[in-house]
């Protein structure tokens, strides 16, 4: 809860207490990880959870790293096999569904990707990335008026709940497109915009960096109290809306924030 609320500082600290009094629990091993990966230090949240993966044989642990390594575009076939290997223990892990629909989605595998979707909103229907993402498969398969219900549930739960994760860039583009009254491109178009004189690496590259794909990530950030919208800031227009207020009040856009 500290982290969701932004005080890392509380929070880091709680994770090292939890570990001095429980240093053979895992959730206490791998506490610090949580506190990393939601400040966005995601090489450093990457080490905590390889430590306890050595330590520990906990489908959870290997869900987190999974995530981790999706977000950071790091190692995505170790991403890929870990999460499948914690699902075998523990089907209901999100980290792990996350991880397995966006690469299915990125490999141009909608079909795959929806069976993923659907048990992650089944597990968690608040959650926005969940909905955003079958929304995007549901797309890819022409299934439109269940892309847009899925879509509509994503933004609604996004208002609700302010929470963050979901793909940013995505986020905002289903945002603009249903206030527009129409539905988004299909999410490929992400990872085919690519300069054709430019080597596009893949999902299936191992340790690849792709940058130009937009990814579920698990580091949340909380709200900024100033900003400077004029710059164009992808985060500050989610937040502030496209006139800069910082309170939400005069866009149509809800507010970010834990």
């Amino acid at each position: 809860m500290l982290t969701r609320l932004g005080r890392y500082d509380e929070a880091r600290s709680q994770a090292v207490l939890a570990q001095q009094l429980e240093p053979n629990f895992w959730l206490s091993t791998i506490a610090s990880g949580r506190v990393l990966a939601a400040e966005g230090k995601l090489d450093e949240a990457i080490g905590v959870y390889q430590s306890a993966a050595e330590r520990f044989d906990v489908p959870q642990i290997k869900a987190d790293l999974a995530l981790a390594y999706h977000a950071a575009h790091q190692h995505d076939e170790l991403a890929k096999s870990l999460a499948a290997e914690s699902l075998k223990t523990d089907p209901n892990l999100t980290s792990a569904l996350t991880v397995l629909a966006e690469q299915a989605l990125e490999s141009r595998e909608p079909a795959v990707a929806f069976e993923y979707t659907q048990r992650l909103i089944d597990q968690d229907a608040l959650s926005v990335t969940g909905w955003l993402l079958h929304g995007d498969a549901a797309l890819a398969l022409h299934r439109e008026a269940l892309a847009k219900d899925a879509y509509l549930r994503a933004v609604k739960r996004f208002a609700e709940t302010q929470q963050l994760g979901a793909p940013p860039m995505r986020l905002l583009e289903v945002q603009t497109a249903l206030e527009q009254g129409k539905l988004p491109s299909v999410r490929y178009a992400l990872a085919d915009a690519v300069p054709d004189d430019r080597a596009r690496p893949t999902a299936a590259t191992p340790g690849a960096a792709v940058p130009h794909l937009d990814r579920a990530y698990p580091a949340p950030k909380p709200a900024r109290s100033k900003c400077d919208c004029a710059s164009g800031d992808l985060m500050c227009r989610m937040h502030c809306g496209p006139r800069g207020d910082p309170t939400g009040t005069s866009s149509p856009l809800p507010r970010l924030g834990f």
